[in-house]
């Protein structure tokens, strides 16, 4: 009979350092992707720039079609010209740091099939490995013990930033946002900047998290989750090695 911790334990041994490397590679898009906003209040306040000689060229035309009111109603749309921008751009750029985050758990994911599917018995369950929710419960997971691991909290709150991220408040994943409400409330907001307060974070909605509405992770909360993915591997690796059969 094989011993499947040895195996999976030798395997888990040689894929680590490829997995490891991948994680890295998504730490280092993602911080390139971001790097496209780090002058994005300078570009803003250049286009109001660019917009109030516009509009103050042309401010005799638009206070003669009532347009604007006074002269320095200019700089009033100007200055919403810049905000609109900018909090454009934030978003966006939120959006990105949300989806990255729904990428890393599904890498994840193909990660764990990838090792766990040889533990299956059928042809067809063998060719498609497990989820990490099918993982969770399977009797290999409960035998090691993952849920005692220390990289284990910043691997649940990844899983279900990624649902939230996925789905929102949507019926499907409710739990998902609900437990971020109840766990981690400092994810929840606009672009994270609703103070706790003055909102009650149980009645904000998450919208358009992939566009930051709602669901607001930090570039450092991302590579926390990275790096609790590689400490996973770690500790698995190292309980896989300590296992026995029928221990």
């Amino acid at each position: 009979m094989i011993d499947r911790y040895n195996l999976n334990a030798q395997l888990l041994s040689v894929r680590k350092p490829t997995f490891n490397a991948q994680l890295s590679s998504y730490v280092r898009v993602l911080e390139s992707a971001l790097s496209e906003f780090s002058d994005v209040v300078a570009k803003a306040d250049h286009m109001r720039q660019v917009e109030l000689g516009h509009l103050t060229n042309v401010g005799a035309d638009l206070l003669a079609t009532g347009f604007i009111d006074e002269p320095n109603d200019v700089f009033e749309i100007a200055e919403s010209i810049r905000d609109d921008y900018l909090l454009s751009e934030l978003g966006l750029r939120q959006g990105i740091v949300n989806l990255f985050c729904v990428g890393l758990y599904h890498l994840f994911e193909q990660q764990i099939a990838s090792i766990f599917k040889i533990t299956r018995t059928s042809p067809h369950e063998t060719k498609r490995g497990y989820s990490f929710s099918e993982f969770i419960d399977a009797e290999i997971a409960r035998a090691l013990r993952i849920k005692t691991f220390s990289s284990w909290p910043n691997i649940e709150e990844l899983r279900n930033v990624a649902n939230c991220a996925k789905h929102g408040d949507g019926d499907k994943t409710k739990d998902a946002s609900n437990w971020l409400r109840s766990n981690h409330p400092r994810l929840l907001g606009e672009f994270a900047r609703i103070p706790d307060d003055e909102v009650s974070l149980r009645l904000l909605g998450v919208t358009q998290p992939l566009f930051g509405e709602g669901l607001c992770v930090s570039q450092q909360d991302f590579m926390r989750y990275a790096d609790a993915i590689k400490q996973f591997w770690a500790e698995l690796l190292n309980t896989l090695r300590q296992r026995r059969p029928n221990s």
